[in-house]
């Protein structure tokens, strides 16, 4: 079936910057190959003239980890390295020893079977922070998965779920939430929004405020976290956002912490969807929108 096309008048140039605002980037590979399928891979929509509109094609913004595009620093406070895995990406926040993001792709189809879940996490030997295992025990704070590990493990196998036990993709995280809320908004959409809808795309990390607090190893410990999900329909992309703090009981709905990309991006200091056309980036990024994840 040919894609359907929508026409939008463009009303600025997207313009791709790897170093925006205060902070910036730097990219490290894998220390595993990686295999030509899972490179990442940057879209930049065609310039077109003021009061012209633009034509694209439904998946033009559909990328191997993340949804038009990989969020941007804006007033992110602090340098960001990109941490390439096989089936994610994190932007890893070396001052905080956390990441500050991580991308991934959900797709409809699922492996025979999945992994066991390892016992232990690895230092990431990529990072200058070399945060450990044992930094996180005895401390209260759960080791909070930002690229989970069912989608992954459930998708693209053993191999990709051992990456997500690597210490540059977990921050510190209350277990009410971790285990409670944060969990099951994660297993929805491995479990019922990818399969309904053939793909989705999750970028997820945490939020700061200005009175910071640390593990006793250095690792800032964060006020709340975002998900942010990404999905292409026949009249083109809707979002959907949540921002949960770490106070978040365990019984909570997950449903009632819905809010707008916007907030999530005023809050962070990122830009998120930042390939998006403006005249669609700047509707969707500040609607609430109903709930369609399952």
């Amino acid at each position: 079936m040919t894609p359907k096309k929508l026409s939008i008048p463009l009303l600025s140039l997207v313009i791709f910057f790897l170093v925006s605002g205060s902070g910036c980037y730097t990219t490290t590979q894998s220390d595993h190959p990686q295999p030509q399928a899972q490179a990442l891979k940057t879209t930049e929509a065609p310039a077109a003239a003021h009061d012209e509109a633009q034509t694209y094609t439904l998946g033009s913004y559909s990328q191997t980890f993340t949804y038009a595009g990989t969020p941007r620093p804006t007033t992110y406070p602090n340098s960001i390295t990109l941490l390439k895995s096989t089936s994610f990406l994190v932007g890893y926040d070396e001052t905080r020893e956390n990441p500050a993001w991580a991308a991934y792709r959900i797709p409809a189809a699922t492996l025979a079977g999945t992994p066991p879940r390892p016992s232990r996490f690895k230092t990431d030997k990529r990072t200058t922070a070399r945060v450990t295992h044992d930094d996180y025990t005895n401390t209260g704070y759960d080791r909070g998965h930002m690229a989970p590990n069912l989608a992954i493990a459930s998708r693209f196998g053993k191999k990709a779920q051992a990456e997500t036990f690597v210490m540059s993709n977990v921050v510190p995280q209350r277990g009410e939430l971790n285990q409670g809320p944060w969990r099951l908004l994660e297993a929805t959409l491995a479990d019922r929004t990818a399969p309904a809808e053939g793909e989705i795309w999750v970028v997820t990390g945490p939020i700061y405020d200005d009175q910071p607090d640390f593990l006793k190893a250095g690792n800032e410990i964060p006020d709340a976290f975002f998900m942010a999900i990404a999905d292409e329909t026949p009249t083109g992309p809707r979002l959907q956002a949540f921002i949960m703090p770490q106070s978040t009981p365990r019984r909570a709905d997950y449903r009632a912490y819905k809010t707008t990309v916007d907030d999530i991006e005023q809050q962070t200091g990122l830009d998120l969807f930042a390939d998006l056309p403006d005249v669609i980036e700047g509707v969707l990024e500040a609607e609430k929108t109903r709930y369609w994840l399952e």
